[in-house]
């Protein structure tokens, strides 16, 4: 009977433990004014997430400080280079990829994907979609990059942020402020601060289950062989 390589069949078991990515920007760059200045962070008025959710899928979330604050417009960055990642759709049909095709004003950086909608890719804080890929598998890891200026990763237009047309000033300062809601509104980008390491699955308990099943089968098996060739030689 052929000899089970242990090392081997405990990496294939344990595969579902691999670690899922996770990129979290904080929205604490005013882009008002901002060229190809460096952003100087100001106050977060939240984050924007991007997670491995499964085989070419990253579930996007925002999380607006605020929960009674939305937003009317996002763009994100993307860097897929031999991927072969032609198109992204999105669960709510919200999104496409045009490379360096979008911007937000007065901000001259170009981003390369966005929103398809007349409004723009809008939503309330707690929003998510999944984000898939055509002619390649997406990660999140293509997000990690920033704007044709290299300053921001992501930009986010929050709406009714605050009385009075609140809004950002040419020297990254702004008068909104995280609990303010009005008329007012507020263009911002993610900063490369709100970056984090990779969180790693644990298995569930059931599939520890599995595993132990598993091995206790493949002993029982191998103890049955070695007693009959023993009988066979005897």
């Amino acid at each position: 009977m052929p000899r089970i390589n242990w090392a081997l069949f405990s990496a294939f078991l344990f595969s579902g433990g691999i670690a899922s990515a996770a990129i979290t920007y904080d929205l604490t760059c005013v882009m008002n004014g901002l060229n190809a200045n460096p952003c100087v962070a100001g106050p977060s008025f939240g984050s924007v997430t991007l997670t491995d959710s499964g085989v070419n899928q990253v579930t996007l979330s925002v999380d607006l400080l605020n929960p009674g604050l939305k937003f009317r417009d996002l763009m994100l960055n993307l860097s897929a280079g031999g991927s072969g990642i032609t198109a992204i759709t999105s669960t709510d049909g919200q999104v496409s990829l045009n490379p360096n095709g979008y911007s937000m004003s007065p901000y001259n950086g170009l981003f390369d994907v966005g929103s398809t909608g007349p409004l723009g890719w809008d939503g309330p804080s707690g929003y998510s979609t999944i984000l898939s890929g055509t002619g390649g598998t997406l990660t999140s890891s293509y997000f990690d990059f920033t704007d044709s200026l290299g300053n921001i990763f992501l930009a986010i237009h929050i709406q009714s942020i605050g009385g009075g047309g609140c809004d950002g000033a040419s020297d990254g300062s702004t008068s909104c402020t995280v609990g303010m809601l009005g008329d007012g509104s507020l263009k911002i980008g993610g900063t490369a601060d709100g970056e984090v390491a990779p969180a790693e699955v644990v298995p569930e308990p059931s599939t520890f289950a599995l595993i132990g099943i598993g091995l206790l089968a493949l002993g029982l098996g191998r103890r049955r062989a070695t007693r009959l060739m023993g009988k066979h030689l005897s």
